[in-house]
């Protein structure tokens, strides 16, 4: 028979270890319901829209395609490598054919993040303070990163 002592030190190590073990679920848990494909709609003022894609591997892939009446179509290629800390997914850039420059770091932080919805608040200054995303239904994983690296020639 176990002591009370001895029961007390089990008790305690189980309740260590199992809230380790939430942590990583938390964590695992933003970012396997990041993975997919979102689209974005970055001005309601006019056609800017970019398509992203988040792998497990950790690639990040965007598509944008921004019309302008004196530019015309402009349609641009990011090859990130992304992570979460906390509520922030923190993405480098890689490779693009944009006037980025490659290693730039691009801080999110999340405001909501939904099984349909990704609301994040850039960082950075920029353009845009808040980007809403809203996931793309059953697309199959690699349809925007294969698109990607082929057109940024890997």
């Amino acid at each position: 028979m176990l002591s009370k002592n001895m029961k007390l030190t089990i008790l305690l190590l189980t309740t260590i270890y199992l809230s380790g073990c939430v942590s990583v679920t938390k964590k695992s848990s933003i970012d396997d319901r990041l993975l997919g494909i979102w689209v974005i709609n970055h001005s309601p003022l006019k056609f800017d829209y970019s398509i992203i894609e988040y792998q497990p591997s950790g690639d990040k892939c965007e598509i944008e395609y921004d019309f302008d009446s004196i530019a015309g179509l402009q349609v641009f290629a990011y090859w990130n490598k992304w992570r979460t800390e906390g509520d922030l997914i923190r993405t480098v850039m890689h490779k693009t054919n944009s006037s980025i420059p490659i290693d730039y770091e691009i801080n999110d932080k999340i405001l909501l993040l939904t099984d349909g919805s990704l609301d994040v608040v850039i960082s950075d200054p920029g353009e845009w303070d808040v980007e809403y995303h809203q996931r793309v239904p059953m697309a199959e994983s690699g349809q925007v990163c294969n698109i990607v690296k082929v057109a940024l020639g890997e």
